[in-house]
């Protein structure tokens, strides 16, 4: 059966908004209104915040596949409102109930909601503005909405291109920045994802990551390794258990996936991106404080906290790169939610893998796939020795799940589980060891 192309569709939506007065017409060289202070000329400010809430409509630039639907909205800095994922019959994005402006932003005004792209820094200036956009059609069925800006202080520009295949389940955002001016300027680019949060949120890292910087002081340079995820004999990988504002980087990253999981609603999301190209993954939370409430207010009236999960070509947002004159760079990144799996442990952007050992003979196993994968040869090794082999159609609606009996007294062995295609082309592979990190 062949899969139907990707729809396209150009239309309009309707969201409660404080809408804005006039952006200030004499702009500032320099402004220190917000924790985004800096140099904005010849831009103006967007610090004259509205009170009063209307229904506003915004053009949304449309893409559909079975599994998922994709809004992005080119006149609020291109963001991805949102990625309504139909396997799970629920989004997966912090689209808040209004659009309510506070002062975070460089200029200003900024809004919590959706994916930002923000280059050359956070909260960039063109977060609520109006940035270019174009729809690509490809031939293999994947359609394509391009959005991106020139930096008029620098000169320099950014463009993602935002692509849903007809057969995938994860959205796929490739980051381009270019320097086509004579002279190197600084920069840095974030991802900015905000993803709403539930009492049983956790954040998940790789397990091969030991460590983790965080924030010291309010000054973002001040940054501080720290053993992760137990910290002071608290487990900061639930946000339960964070209870302060917080700012999470990875530290020497070696594996290409992070994200969260909804413990409570058995999914979650997970980000993909060659951490030799990306190595920067944050987390960011309100945390669990007695004013969090009440930050969150500013930015929304009903949808309540949500945290951030961010990634960049850079380790930490407390160091910028030199982009040079007349050069580029670009890299990919992939997004999909995990479901029905209890957590993840391991992932790439071809599936998910989950093992959670139950007493001294059994561990469950869990797996999910982007694909619809007909007839994936399913394998665990131990010692080099087969264990478990089962060939076995898994879709983005249909997860795998299954109980394994494995030798008792299993101690530092080396585990393997593998998924290949019948052609032999390898799916996933994941080394690992029932009682110490990930290999």
């Amino acid at each position: 059966m062949t899969e139907k192309p990707v729809e396209y569709s150009d239309e309009k939506v309707v969201i409660p908004t404080y809408e804005m007065g006039s952006d200030d017409p004499y702009p500032p060289y320099f402004t220190d209104i917000t924790v985004g202070a800096g140099y904005i000329y010849p831009y103006a400010l967007q610090d004259n915040l509205g009170h009063v809430l209307k229904d506003k409509t915004y053009r949304a630039l449309v893409l559909e596949n079975k599994y998922l639907k994709v809004t992005v909205l080119p006149e609020l800095g291109g963001h991805v409102y949102s990625m309504y994922d139909k396997t799970l019959k629920k989004e997966l994005l912090y689209t808040n109930d209004c659009m309510k402006p506070a002062l975070v932003s460089v200029r200003g005004a900024w809004c919590a909601f959706g994916i930002e792209h923000n280059f050359p820094r956070s909260h960039n200036v063109t977060s609520l503005s109006k940035v270019t956009c174009n729809a690509v059609f490809h031939k293999d069925g994947s359609k394509s909405i391009i959005v991106g800006d020139t930096d008029r202080i620098t000169g320099m520009k950014w463009i993602v291109e935002i692509t849903l295949y007809k057969d995938k389940s994860y959205l796929k955002l490739e980051n381009k920045i270019l320097n086509n001016t004579p002279f190197p300027h600084p920069y840095y680019y974030w991802t900015n994802t905000a993803i709403p949060l539930t009492p049983q949120t956790q954040y998940i890292f790789p397990e091969s990551m030991k460590h983790a910087f965080k924030h010291g002081s309010i000054d973002v340079n001040d940054l501080v390794v720290f053993p992760w995820p137990i910290y002071k004999g608290n487990d900061l990988s639930w946000n339960k258990n964070i209870h302060m504002r917080y700012s999470l980087f990875a530290y020497m990253l070696s594996d290409d996936f992070f994200g969260l999981y909804h413990h409570n609603l058995d999914h979650g999301i997970i980000h993909v991106a060659d951490h030799k190209k990306v190595p920067g993954r944050k987390i960011w939370s309100w945390g669990v404080t007695e004013d969090a409430d009440l930050r969150t207010s500013t930015l929304t009236d009903k949808s309540g906290q949500y945290c951030e999960v961010q990634c960049g070509p850079i380790e930490t947002q407390g160091e910028f790169r030199f982009l040079k004159p007349f050069t580029h760079d670009s890299w990919n990144q992939y997004w999909y939610a995990p479901k029905k799996m209890k957590g993840f442990r391991f992932a790439n952007e071809n599936a998910a893998v989950n093992i959670i050992r139950k007493g001294t003979s059994k561990i469950e196993l869990y797996v999910n796939t982007t694909f619809d994968m007909k007839d994936g040869r399913l394998a665990l090794f131990v010692a080099g020795k087969t264990i478990f082999k089962r060939t076995y159609r898994i879709t983005p609606f249909k997860p795998f799940a299954a109980v394994i009996n494995i030798p008792k007294k299993c101690g530092n062995e080396d585990f393997v589980f593998s998924i290949k295609m019948p052609s032999g082309a390898e799916v996933i592979r994941y080394n690992f060891s029932l009682t110490g990190r990930a290999k």
